[in-house]
């Protein structure tokens, strides 16, 4: 395992009750350790996911209309991106929301797809200190 990976890995006191934002055991499995691919997966995370939700919540307030198709392909890929970083709480999030039957209107509906917005800004944010630390340790190198 790579040395930041370990080292983020040693802090469970930061998360005591709760999941990491992104799960780095996770993310070390899908890159095999390999610390500019795993800064490369973060950043297309970073890139991806807002398009996507964006499409969600455009749905939910009406301003365009979703087709079933789109709205699925962009839970599906926010729940698969999110596996890939093991940001377990973004993925299971869009699980409920692909098991839900499809009116993106409906106000439950669009009540998770607001408190997904709320648990991407924390991994959003989690992120930018993962991708600053993978970048200076691969500067250190």
């Amino acid at each position: 395992m790579s040395q930041l990976l370990s080292q983020t890995l040693r802090r469970p006191d930061q998360y005591q009750d709760q999941r990491p934002p992104a799960d780095l055991s996770q993310l070390h499995r899908f890159t095999n350790g390999d610390n500019a691919l795993a800064c490369e997966v973060l950043e297309l995370f970073l890139l991806g996911t807002p398009v996507h939700y964006e499409c969600l919540k455009q749905a939910c307030s009406g301003e365009v209309h979703c087709a079933p198709s789109n709205w699925h392909l962009a839970i599906h890929t926010i729940k698969s991106s999110a596996v890939t970083i093991g940001a377990w709480d973004v993925a299971d999030i869009a699980v409920s929301l692909l098991e839900m039957p499809l009116d993106p209107r409906t106000h439950e509906h669009c009540q998770k797809v607001r408190h997904l917005g709320v648990v991407l800004d924390q991994v959003y944010e989690h992120i930018h200190g993962l991708i600053l630390s993978l970048k200076s340790t691969r500067a250190l190198a």
